[in-house]
């Protein structure tokens, strides 16, 4: 009776959270380079092609908001894997 109990349970926990819905936010402030952001203490990016070059050679990028706040953007899946020739 308890492990039915404690299936039942699980089961509609899983169900709950599976139907909540993620919230959207809308972030004022700069894509930038990691590296800028926590060695150099930049406080924006220096160019926009600075930022691109940065992202095209596979350096991390945050937001950095108006307000000082960062942010580190995260995926919904993973990228597939990398294959070598």
């Amino acid at each position: 009776m308890k492990r039915l109990l404690l299936t039942i349970l699980l089961v509609t926990v899983t169900w709950v959270l599976a139907q909540t819905q993620p919230t959207s936010t809308t972030i004022q402030g700069y894509v930038i380079d990691s590296a800028c952001l926590f060695i150099k203490n930049l406080g924006k990016p220096v160019s926009k092609e600075c930022a691109l070059k940065c992202a095209k050679a596979g350096s991390p990028l945050v937001i950095l908001a108006d307000n000082g706040t960062f942010y580190l953007p995260r995926a919904r899946c993973r990228p597939p894997a990398r294959t070598s020739g």
